[in-house]
């Protein structure tokens, strides 16, 4: 049974996941502005966007094998993690990207963040640490750690982010959950 796409958006939204750097990244990075990769659903997006910067969720998207990561990551590590590295060494993410900013999400990630650091170039590498509670002082934590990440920000990318930026980057990203939460 042949299935077609009649859904413009569908369309729009297939062609966009079929690419690493979709026409939408490339046309921000075109008007030069800066791209920030991130490896965990609980990066903090709002930061990033709140310093005009476009955050992109890391994929692996086309990446066809692992040779170059093999070196350093075992089989034993996640093929994403294995593949991400080989993106990296091959300087793919480099020609669309100008930092990541990674977060204690998995011991591959984090394994990988080591790898990355110390074999591949990149304007900016951030590791974030979030906790992986929710009590009073993890929040306390992660708020002194969050105000950590956005000076470091401010300073690498020469922004100030104020309170009125990180509201609308605020309201832009809840905004953007609904419109998904409807999608789906």
């Amino acid at each position: 049974m042949e299935t077609r796409l009649e859904s413009k958006a569908l369309q729009q939204l297939t062609r966009a996941a079929s690419q690493l750097a979709n026409s939408a990244v490339l046309d921000w990075r075109q008007k030069g502005r800066k791209v920030l990769g991130h490896f965990c659903c609980n990066a903090p997006v709002e930061v990033i966007s709140a310093a005009g910067l476009l955050p992109f969720r890391m994929r692996a998207t086309r990446n066809t094998g692992t040779t170059l990561a093999d070196e350093y990551l075992t089989s034993n590590n996640c093929t994403f993690a294995r593949h991400c590295l080989d993106l990296g060494f091959r300087g793919t993410y480099n020609e669309f990207m100008d930092g990541i900013v990674w977060l204690n999400s998995c011991t591959h990630i984090n394994r990988l963040y080591d790898v990355w650091k110390r074999k591949i170039q990149m304007p900016y590498l951030y590791f974030l640490s979030f906790p992986k509670k929710t009590g009073e002082a993890e929040v306390d934590y992660y708020s002194v750690q969050l105000s950590i990440f956005k000076e470091s920000l401010e300073q690498q990318f020469d922004v100030k982010i104020t309170i009125d930026d990180l509201r609308e980057a605020i309201e832009l990203h809840n905004e953007t959950r609904r419109l998904q939460r409807e999608l789906y």
